[in-house]
């Protein structure tokens, strides 16, 4: 047992008999203590109850006693209480046990071994006892009050014993402390460690004990540390050497090897370590080498001594190799040694031997390359000239060698750019032509030129650069670009030869078929019996394939050439696409096939983009699907995937159940003129460019087309186009009556579940059944509607008595039943009729339709001869002021026979011009509402005949009218100073709705009436009125007209300078970025205050100096001042201000 532990159990014994005593005797106090007090308490109340109650006792109160017992139980420790007057008992209250039962009176608390301390007490009056009391008080909280006193000098008891204990353990660590970490630090260093110290404590016998140990243990560890030191740093520079030592005795025995030298003659060091050196070299030699060492011995002549030399040595495994050995002398402890270095040459050997080899492949290379090769100095001279350098320049070796390149290959003109090249190298290290290919003239030997392709590679060896030039011989490839490039402008003359043929072609075939068609037009809306309409019917549709076919190919020509340029304008993507449907619905209609969108929520209202060209993408996907499709739904879905870029991505889908495309055909699909049904069915027309064109077009938007298909089960046509979200345009909100319900009943699946889809976006529950009859029958439909939409395939279900049985059973108050028709046939309109149906609303139908319906929108009256009553936005061509009288600039008589009789049959007074000529002087001389001005016309064209009536009538309305429809045709008709284009073949209703543009806000008198004032005739092109209400509204009139003064004075200033750019163009001097910036800043303010005509050109004028079209530029220079004067001429009458 350790004298640590012998103290600490002494002192515990010692502490723990007196901490006994001293629990036991103050539990014992305690317990005597509250006997004594419980006991003073039992007497103290039974003398205040008793002396409570006597008079009770006397008068024998039963009542009032049982109450002073019953309150002496609930508010004391007493048990039980019992009121006796004269040995009859008189009250008691208490736990009945403890009433029942025979008690004794207890002398003492210590003598109670019940828990119940019972007492007696005599009540007294006047000195006699009238009665007594007895009680029972109980001692349970003195047991538990003595038990918790226990347990709590118990557990103080018990921490003191446990702090004792820690106190006694520190103390004799402290005693035994020192004594161990001495025993620890002996045993450290009998096991080897050094500078083991330990710390000194205090200034007694132990610590000087420890201090003196310290001090040992320090120069115990330094002579330790030196001697290691010594002795690793000797091992390891031995070990890291790269070459080997043998250190052997006068007899040639090694003693000692360092690792390379295992590594280099195969032996492991025990192996060596005893063995005589000679075990190193070759037999024949080995016994010479002591014959060396004696001789040394003997003579002192140090014949290899503190010399190197190159010696051939044997390997273990038997082969030679060849070392370098330089032999040293050492004396150690008075003891001669030999110490040898040796070094493996093999690696140094192979390296030469693999420079040798590299360098003849490297001359064989550069002899039979068929580059030429020269290699320079600093100074220019050459160093070395190769055979294919004396095959291209014609001198040989040794006349290149030590020339200057100057008086070889360089020719004359370029002798002083390479002196300054040489000499800027030489300051800077660098040069432009430096690790680059350029094609140079180099001159031979008889001063030909020759071109060649030449890079120069400087090269440093040591303190010297070279320069080496590789050089090609490129004659017969330039020849090749010359030949490119004569075929390139060959082909780009084709290119422009096959537009202009193609332009003349369209031009040439566009006249004929505007008379054809237009005759057919005419034609269909006489009296012409059954076989006549089917024959005119047929002559049109036949005159529209051969229109398409001809646009297909105009639009694929314009792609091919690069000359398709997209446009931007703020559109309406819901609005096209429900257009688009619409334009295809009577096609779908014949084939029974449905047609139906779903316009996800998120796609915007407004969007910039190419209209046109998305339009013509859905138009043509859209008419494929129809053409092959026979029945089923074609249906078209849009939405914005989620994205962070910039730029809108807008989706399209395009999906049909038709026959299908195979597998192998879906990868040659968009390529031109591809045709995937045309060898097994004739009857799917067309050119196999439409979706060639669509999928460019979809291209140049930035954007990806892509199909899925299975033969017999329709196709998929899904692409996405980049455009640009409008800001300016303000947000289209469609409110929709909340908890809204749709009963659908309509066949197709596709159609139903789209427009579910479309309602479900806007909180609308939709309910479809594919039958009249299921509406009673499934359990699907329950509850009321808000509308019930009734597709007019269904109708023929349907009497009076349903309708009614609908509405009354299934129709909230306020609600519809509507019909969805395709078109009103007598048929329909009779069956509505009948069965008491009034609301219709047409196929297809739009997101627009579907929520407007819920607002009581869209749905028209049937009207009492059967048609449907739809209001039309477009203008009402079948209006015609009176007295409206046209100008028709036509050389062709076919076309003025057609187009004077569509324009006659609809009211207006209309003159011909046969040629240019004619129709300035007639224009001169009368005054039209507006000119109708073909392009190509002998004597005067339509271009040079608007500019001279521009010059004389400014206010003149022209509108083009011609089958030149190339951008550049129409950009020079706007150019010239024309407000309109009108495309031939001339379709009557594309001709009446833009004649009925421009003339419809005419004053219906007779124009000679209106002769005194022709400058207020075409205000409304100057001004558009509509622009002038909404600022108005916005605005008070003084803000407006403050407004319009500063536009007037802005646009003088900048129309000066287009003036000045004007006059400038005549000296050649084309300022176009000058011109755009103007023409742009000019557009925009002229479009925010309404100046319609000022807007055009000057947006035709910024493009044109955009794309530096010099032609189109000056046209548009001179009438953007003649449209400017008019327009200011037409604010300054309206709004005031003056002249600049």
């Amino acid at each position: 047992m350790s004298f640590r532990l012998k103290t600490i159990l002494g002192i515990a014994l010692i502490e723990g008999v007196l901490l006994l005593l001293l629990v036991y005797t103050s539990v014992d106090y305690l317990k005597r203590s509250n006997q004594e007090q419980i006991a003073a308490r039992a007497q103290a109340t039974g003398a205040l109850f008793s002396a409570a109650a006597k008079d009770a006792i006397i008068s024998t109160d039963l009542s009032t006693l049982q109450e002073l017992a019953d309150e002496l139980i609930a508010n004391t420790e007493v048990k039980y209480v019992k009121v006796f007057g004269q040995n009859q008992l008189l009250a008691s209250a208490g736990e009945p046990v403890l009433l029942t039962r025979l008690a004794t009176l207890d002398a003492n608390v210590a003598a109670v071994d019940d828990g119940i301390l019972d007492i007696n007490v005599d009540v007294k009056a006047s000195a006699f006892v009238v009665g007594h009391v007895k009680m029972g008080f109980s001692i349970a909280k003195l047991d538990e009050y003595v038990v918790q006193a226990s347990t709590r000098i118990g557990s103080i008891a018990a921490l003191e014993m446990i702090l004792v204990a820690l106190f006694s353990w520190l103390l004799g660590m402290y005693l035994t402390r020192n004594l161990s970490q001495l025993k620890r630090a002996s045993q450290q260093i009998l096991q080897g460690e050094t500078l083991v110290q330990i710390p000194v404590v205090g200034k007694d016998e132990i610590a000087q004990t420890t201090a003196a140990f310290n001090d040992m243990s320090a120069q115990i560890s330094t002579r330790t540390h030196d001697l290691e030191s010594a002795n690793t740093r000797l091992n390891t520079i031995l070990s890291a050497a790269i070459d080997g030592y043998i250190i052997i005795n006068t007899q040639g025995i090694i003693t000692q090897v360092n690792p390379a030298v295992s590594r280099v003659f195969g032996y492991d060091s025990e192996e060596l370590i005893g063995e005589n050196v000679a075990i190193f070299l070759p037999a024949p030699d080995r016994h010479r080498h002591d014959g060396y060492i004696q001789h040394y011995l003997d003579t002192g002549a140090a014949g290899i001594i503190g010399k190197g030399r190159e010696v051939t040595a044997q390997h273990k495994d038997g082969h030679l190799f060849q070392v370098d050995l330089s032999v040293s002398r050492m004396e150690i402890e008075e003891e001669l040694m030999f110490l040898g270095l040796v070094k493996d040459l093999t690696d140094i050997k192979r390296q030469q031997d693999a420079a040798k080899r590299s360098e003849a492949i490297l001359l064989a290379t550069l002899d039979a390359s068929q580059d030429a090769l020269i290699t320079i100095d600093i100074s220019g001279r050459v160093l070395e000239f190769n055979d294919a350098a004396v095959g291209l320049f014609g001198y040989t070796r040794e006349q290149a060698i030590g020339e200057t390149l100057e008086d070889l290959i360089i020719p004359p003109e370029y002798h002083q750019a390479h002196a300054m090249g040489m000499e800027h190298y030489r300051r800077t290290g660098e040069g432009p032509v430096l690790n680059k290919q350029i094609e140079v003239t180099a001159l031979t030997k008889d001063r030909t030129p020759v071109p060649v392709e030449m890079t120069i590679i400087p090269i440093q060896l040591g303190d010297d650069v070279l320069m080496t030039a590789f050089l090609r011989d490129i004659t017969e490839r330039k020849q090749i670009e010359d030949k490119l490039k004569l075929a390139k402008q060959q082909a780009e003359m084709g290119s422009k030869a096959k537009s202009r043929f193609l332009a003349t072609m369209s031009h040439e075939i566009r006249s004929p078929l505007n008379a054809v068609l237009g005759s057919v037009d005419l034609l269909l809306d006489s009296e012409l019996d059954q076989d006549q309409q089917i024959y005119a019917r047929t002559a049109n549709e036949a005159g529209s394939a051969l229109l398409s076919t001809i646009n297909d190919i105009l639009d694929f020509s314009k792609i091919e050439a690069g000359q398709m340029v997209l446009t931007k304008q703020t559109f309406t993507p819901a609005k096209l696409v429900t257009q688009v449907l619409q334009v295809l619905a009577p096609k779908a209609l014949e084939k029974g096939i449905h047609l139906a969108s779903f316009i996800n929520r998120n796609v915007p209202d407004y969007l910039v983009g190419d209209e046109q060209r998305l339009r013509q993408v859905i138009h043509n996907l859209v008419d494929n699907a129809i053409k092959f499709s026979e029945s089923g739904c074609i249906s078209v879905q849009m939405w914005i995937p989620d994205s962070h870029a910039e730029d809108i991505q807008l989706c399209c889908k395009v999906e049909d159940q038709g026959i299908g495309i195979p597998e192998a055909d879906q990868q040659t699909l968009f390529n031109e003129f591809s045709q995937v049904h045309d060898e097994n069915n004739t009857s799917y027309k067309g050119t196999g460019l439409g979706l060639a064109i669509c999928a460019e077009l979809i291209h140049m938007m930035g954007g990806e087309i892509s199909l899925k298909s299975e033969l017999g089960q329709g196709t998929c046509f899904e692409f996405d186009v980049r455009l640009q979200l409008d800001e300016k345009q303000p947000l289209k909100l469609l409110n929709v009556p909340s908890h809204c319900r749709v009963l659908l009943v309509h066949p197709d699946a596709t159609l139903s579940a789209l427009m579910k889809k479309q309602y479900s976006q806007h909180g609308v529950q939709l309910i479809s059944v594919t039958q009249v009859e299921q509406v009673y029958k499934t359990t699907v439909v329950k509850g009321r509607f808000n509308l019930i939409l009734v597709d007019d395939s269904c109708l023929f279900d349907l009497d009076n008595k349903q309708i009614n049985l609908l509405s009354r059973d299934f129709l909230f108050s306020g609600g519809m039943i509507c019909a969805l028709v395709s078109s009103m046939s007598r048929d329909i309109s009779q069956l509505m009729a009948s069965i008491g149906l009034e609301q219709v609303v047409n196929k297809p139908i739009s997101r627009e339709m579907l929520l407007g319906l819920l607002n009581g929108q869209h749905a028209h009256q049937l009207t009492d001869q059967g048609a449907v009553s739809i209001e039309d936005e477009s203008i009402d061509t079948r209006v015609t002021p009176a007295g409206v009288r046209l100008l028709l600039a036509e050389d062709s008589k076919a076309n003025q026979l057609v187009a004077g009789a569509l324009l006659s049959k609809a009211g207006y007074q209309v003159d011909f011009a046969k040629n240019g000529q004619e129709a300035l002087e007639m224009a001169l001389s009368h005054d039209y509402q507006l000119i109708l001005m073909d392009m190509r016309m002998p004597q005067m064209d339509g271009l040079d005949s608007t500019r001279h009536i521009m010059q004389q009538k400014p206010s003149q309305l022209i509108v083009a009218m011609s089958a030149n429809v190339l951008k550049q045709d129409v950009e020079q008709c706007f150019a010239a100073g024309m407000q309109d284009f009108i495309s031939k073949p001339v379709k009557r209703e594309e001709l009446l709705e833009t004649v009925a543009k421009w003339v419809q806000h005419q004053p219906t008198e007779p124009i000679e009436e209106q002769a005194t004032a022709p400058e207020s005739i075409h205000e409304q092109l100057w001004l558009d009125t509509d622009v002038v209400d909404e600022l108005l509204a916005a605005l008070s009139e003084e803000s407006v007209q403050q407004m319009m003064s500063v536009f007037i004075i802005e646009a003088e200033e900048r129309l000066g300078v287009l003036k000045q750019a004007q006059q400038r163009l005549q000296d050649e001097s084309f300022d176009f970025d000058l011109i755009e910036t103007q023409a742009h800043t000019l557009k925009s303010s002229a479009g925010s205050f309404g100046a319609s005509a000022l807007f055009e050109i000057s947006k035709t004028l910024e493009s044109a100096a955009r794309e530096k079209q010099v032609t189109l530029l000056t046209e548009s220079l001179i009438a953007i001042e003649k449209t400017g004067t008019e327009t200011l001429r037409v604010y300054r009458q309206k709004f005031g201000g003056e002249h600049g």
